[in-house]
């Protein structure tokens, strides 16, 4: 007798049977929800929670505040479940909801090292605003999208200050090495301590940088004697 193998359940059927019947003991209320959300996580990821079970309660207890935030039903015992999420995500669920928020990210930017990026810069805004882009993926991608930019624009500002900063140490050696070309190098490496800012004007005003070299110089004599 053959066997249709697309009849066969496959690991992630099992691992999602076995997950909805472990949330139904701990959350029966909301247990189809409450699971839908954790199975967005890895296989292995939901194995840990079927392995360990204060693992599993911190996902589950995770994802029904998210479900809350979205669904919200405003009383005295909400106020302060919202409260105490507040404050306790700082510490150890920030982890747990870190890992949420890099798997979101990560099925919308596939670079890993940028999705580690931008879910670093997500987890930066308060709590509840990363719980409300958890439940709409049209918010989500909108964030992901202006973190992206806005870390590629700090990237591309880095390079160039790392650029300005060696054409203007090659602009302080040369007028170093025409007076001092023995101590050019660590009269440019004093001189590159200057602000950014003091040294662009430094190089607009001749006097004033044969001032700061002479200075250099004597400090450098004063080591040697």
């Amino acid at each position: 007798m053959s066997t249709n193998k697309s009849e066969l359940p496959t690991t992630r059927d099992v691992l999602s049977e076995h997950l909805y019947a472990a949330v139904k003991t701990l959350h029966p209320v909301s247990a189809g929800e409450v699971t839908g959300m954790l199975l967005e996580a890895s296989d292995q990821e939901i194995l840990n929670m079927l392995q360990d079970r204060h693992v599993l309660k911190e996902r589950v207890d995770i994802a029904d505040r998210v479900r809350n935030t979205k669904n919200p039903v405003y009383s005295e015992d909400t106020c302060t479940s919202s409260m105490e999420l507040r404050s306790s995500s700082i510490s150890g669920e920030r982890e747990q909801l870190g890992e949420i928020v890099f798997q979101k990210v990560l099925a919308i930017e596939s670079n890993s090292d940028m999705c580690a990026q931008i879910t670093g810069m997500l987890l930066e805004l308060d709590s509840t605003v990363v719980s409300q882009l958890l439940t709409s993926e049209d918010d989500l991608r909108s964030a992901v999208d202006k973190a992206r930019g806005e870390y590629l624009e700090q990237l591309n500002q880095s390079v160039q200050v790392e650029h300005t900063v060696e054409e203007i140490g090659e602009k302080l050696y040369a007028t170093a090495c025409r007076k001092y070309p023995d101590y050019a190098d660590r009269i440019t490496g004093m001189l590159l301590e200057i602000p950014m800012d003091n040294l662009i004007h430094l190089l607009d005003d001749s006097d004033e940088l044969n001032r700061k070299i002479e200075m250099a110089v004597e400090v450098l004599c004063d080591k040697q004697s």
